[in-house]
């Protein structure tokens, strides 16, 4: 095919994608919200997400072990406390669904995320956790000192989407333009009307020599007949 066959072909496509624009629109929409909307439902609204650290010292003659200390965060031991403070009902296994401590690497600080379904919900876990904390790791682990180094704020909690949300639009969204193009040139490809003197001259192999304009059914109309349909008397109103 050589090049001008090409830009007819490519111009063609184009011509063919913005009569059925609509189409595009429609399923973009439909498929991308509706994908979107349905991963919505099954994973749920975001999460907020609050975090706060404490702190662990070594005492005289005696090594901390930070990995123990850091698993301790999710103990039944420590999450049963934690539940009973709570002013709102909850367990051990929620709890621990919830929160995540992993340690600061080099240091000796332990920090602490709790999610909830909202901010103050996120912050007091997190906090009534740092703060339980150190006197059950004096108990059980023989630690000398830990302290709560920063508790966490509402106002500064973030929210944790659920994993690949994003991506899974971008996919959505692309689906539906994909279909939406598919469609439109499909359709545009079934419709054998003729709608350019260009098409014309293709199919029937010879050169156009005029046109008819389109037709307005008032002008055919006798003057008096057309004065009679535009002309109204005074204190008529129009229907």
């Amino acid at each position: 095919m050589n090049e001008s066959g090409q830009e007819i072909q490519l111009r063609k496509i184009f011509q063919s994608l913005f009569r059925k624009w609509w189409i595009i629109v429609l399923l973009t929409v439909l498929i991308g919200g509706g994908g979107a909307y349905v991963f919505k439902a099954e994973t749920g609204e975001p999460m907020a997400s609050a975090t706060a650290s404490v702190l662990v010292n070594d005492g005289e003659g005696v090594k901390v072990n930070m990995k123990t200390l850091t698993a301790m965060m999710n103990e039944p031991a420590v999450l049963e406390q934690v539940a009973s403070k709570l002013p709102w009902e909850t367990s051990v296994a929620a709890l621990n669904g919830s929160i995540s401590a992993e340690e600061v690497e080099g240091s000796q600080i332990i920090r602490v995320t709790a999610v909830g379904v909202n901010p103050d919900q996120a912050a007091e876990t997190v906090n009534t956790l740092v703060e339980t904390f150190p006197d059950i790791a004096g108990e059980k682990a023989n630690t000398p000192t830990a302290i709560v180094l920063s508790e966490a704020d509402p106002a500064e909690a973030g929210f944790v989407a659920a994993e690949g949300a994003g991506r899974m639009m971008l996919i959505m969204v692309a689906i539906g333009l994909a279909a939406g193009i598919g469609s439109a040139l499909l359709i545009d490809g079934m419709d054998r009307r003729i709608r350019t003197e260009r098409e014309v001259e293709l199919l029937l192999e010879a050169p156009v020599l005029g046109a008819t304009s389109k037709i307005n059914r008032l002008a055919m109309r006798p003057k008096k007949e057309r004065k009679k349909s535009v002309v109204v008397k005074e204190g008529e109103n129009v229907v």
